[in-house]
């Protein structure tokens, strides 16, 4: 006789149980590292108004993926998707590749944005990305060029929901009886009026005398309070400035170690030039913002020079900031 064997049952929930477990641990992982990032601004072709943004997009390694609005301020807005890539953590590339909002009509294109976005801290802490774009239709033909500028940790966007008109009832008023007035006995005649006594005479105050004090140049801070600290290896520092964004007015101060570079100049896109020998041990530049000219921030632009190392700043901020980078020879 041959011996039955029974099949092996009890195996078959444990390789599903497993099965389940790693599927649910690759899922979870996949989860925590994907990260959403929400940005809010204008776009603005060239010569036309500004143009509410709104972008939010799902970050996997480099690579994002989501999509944008283009007026989400108003009624008419334009719902696309988007995709592109960190080409370094402060280099931004992405485009609009399609409507959400359905198919185009005959008689309507749509305008695609492509843009190219960088990097810039704030003096309030705040990221701001900023770039040109170029725009095209999904034919291939260009609508135009323009700037895009957006900021970071923009709350999610709500639904536009159209304002119902709430009706009042009318209130009920209950009649009111008329009475006739009561004969009143006649008034007795106003007494004279007295006349107002003479206004105090005027005490002459003499006027303050102004004192103008020289301006004190500022002192030197502590490291823990510049905005960026460097470590230099040269004798001598040299760096470049210039306006980092459209020439619009802005207007800076710079001075380091006492020694005044620029007093309320007004910054283009042509680059000055500074060389300055550094003494040992703490070394403060600083960069007086002013006038923030046709189109706020102040947004002066800087390139450190050590040698062969550069290092580029890109700074923004108001009227009345001073901005102080630390050099540590």
């Amino acid at each position: 006789m041959k011996k039955a064997y029974k099949p092996l049952r009890v195996a078959l929930p444990d390789m599903r149980f497993l099965m389940f477990l790693c599927c649910g641990f690759l899922c979870c992982s996949l989860a925590a590292a994907q990260r959403t990032i929400r940005f809010s601004g204008t776009v603005q072709f060239a010569d036309d108004p500004l143009v509410s943004y709104y972008l939010e997009l799902n970050v996997n390694g480099s690579r994002v993926t989501g999509y944008s609005i283009t007026g989400y301020r108003t009624g008419s807005r334009l719902k696309a998707t988007v995709e592109g890539y960190f080409k370094t953590p402060s280099d931004l590339i992405i485009r609009e590749i399609g409507s959400l909002d359905g198919p185009e009509s005959p008689y309507q294109t749509y305008c695609y944005f492509a843009a190219q976005l960088k990097l810039t801290i704030m003096m309030n802490g705040q990221h701001r990305w900023n770039g040109a774009f170029q725009s095209y239709q999904r034919n291939g033909t260009p609508c135009g060029n323009g700037i895009m500028t957006i900021t970071d940790n923009a709350p999610p966007l709500e639904p536009v929901t159209k304002a119902v008109p709430k009706i009042e009832r009318a209130k009920e008023t209950r009649p009111v009886r008329i009475t006739p007035p009561a004969q009143e006995k006649p008034a007795a005649p106003p007494p004279p009026p007295t006349p107002p006594p003479p206004p105090p005479p005027k005490k002459e105050v003499p006027k303050p005398i102004q004192v103008l004090l020289p301006q004190a140049a500022p002192k030197p801070q502590a490291p823990d309070s510049c905005q960026r600290s460097y470590h230099w290896s040269g004798d001598d520092f040299s760096f470049e400035i210039w306006d980092g964004w459209r020439p619009d007015g802005d207007v800076v101060s710079v001075q380091m170690n006492g020694e005044q570079l620029l007093n309320h100049v007004t910054l283009s896109q042509g680059k000055q030039r500074f060389k300055l020998h550094l003494h040992p041990g703490l070394n403060v530049l600083y960069i007086e913002l002013f006038y923030e000219g046709n189109d706020p921030p102040n947004t002066p632009n800087l390139t450190l020079i050590d040698g062969s190392k550069t290092y580029d700043l890109a700074i923004s901020g108001t009227s009345g900031e001073v901005v102080r980078i630390c050099i540590n020879r």
